[in-house]
């Protein structure tokens, strides 16, 4: 907790810096994503009507998509879930 205050927890080793900058902007502020130094990732939308997760990993570029499904420059391309 930042200061011991309860109201403001966050995740050890995980903060960003100069070195490692906050992927989240003022322009995709509804979006957190998790990436671990192996690549997992870990990526919610939350976006009124394009709430989505996807889960990743680098091991056999395996996937998890749910919810409003996007291609790589975040337009719809389906919903529902897939596997891959």
């Amino acid at each position: 907790f930042d200061g011991g205050d309860p109201d403001r927890p966050y995740i050890a080793y995980a903060l960003h810096d100069s070195e490692h900058p906050d992927h989240v902007t003022s322009d995709n502020h509804t979006r957190n994503v998790w990436r671990t130094p192996a690549n997992n990732k870990l990526r919610m939308e939350d976006k009124r009507q394009e709430e989505h997760i996807k889960l990743a990993t680098e091991y056999g570029k395996t996937q998890l998509n749910m919810g409003h499904l996007v291609n790589s420059q975040r337009e719809k391309r389906g919903a529902g879930f897939e596997l891959r």
